[in-house]
């Protein structure tokens, strides 16, 4: 890290006072490098990922890899807003090609006789019509047994809250069991109404 003392390399001291002026709060280098790089990690939608903080150690650690192999740094401050920059890209373009290479994976993993051709989406727009159509039936001939359905599958409420919720504190509210019950006989209930729309 910066202030090294066995640093003897002239370089080497103007690249560790560049980092400790850039964390020095109130300076304005860390103002305008740190905000830089908060900037580009906002650019490349990485904000939420990554600190600014985090960029700037990797490119210092990049600046002592550079001297130590004989190169050479002459405005230290803008090489490592720069190098930063860099760094921000490089990682963006790493998380863009592990995304692409899921989607290919996934893409590749789905077998081919899961193409739906015109005849099986046909029958499933069917389907789906007769369902919405024998829910709308359940609706009007089971109004509690449609509004179980709503809350145990749609909402995925636990028992204990669909009774909370439908019964509250009432002495006489049906039990788990019971409710239970009740939604299995609405889901037959359904299913003879899909049988009879379809």
């Amino acid at each position: 890290m910066p202030n090294n003392p066995q640093n003897t390399d002239p370089q080497n001291t103007d690249l560790d006072r560049a980092m400790m002026e850039i964390l020095t709060a109130g300076n304005s280098y860390a103002y305008s490098v740190l905000t830089a790089i908060e900037r580009s990690l906002q650019q490349f939608h990485l904000s939420g990922s990554h600190q600014p903080c985090e960029i700037l150690h990797s490119a210092y650690l990049r600046g002592q890899n550079l001297l130590r192999q004989g190169g050479t740094i002459d405005r230290p401050h803008a090489w490592l807003k720069a190098t930063a920059y860099n760094i921000v890209r490089e990682i963006s373009r790493r998380c863009r090609r592990v995304q692409t290479t899921d989607c290919q994976v996934l893409e590749q993993s789905i077998p081919s006789h899961y193409q739906i051709d015109a005849a099986e989406f046909a029958d499933i727009e069917r389907d789906l019509e007769a369902l919405r159509v024998a829910l709308l039936q359940l609706v009007k001939k089971d109004p509690e047994g449609f509004h179980l359905l709503f809350l145990r599958y749609v909402e995925g409420l636990s028992w204990s809250e669909i009774r909370q919720q439908i019964y509250g504190d009432c002495e006489n509210a049906p039990t788990e069991a019971a409710l239970r019950q009740r939604l299995c006989r609405c889901k037959k209930h359904l299913r003879q109404l899909f049988h009879g729309v379809s």
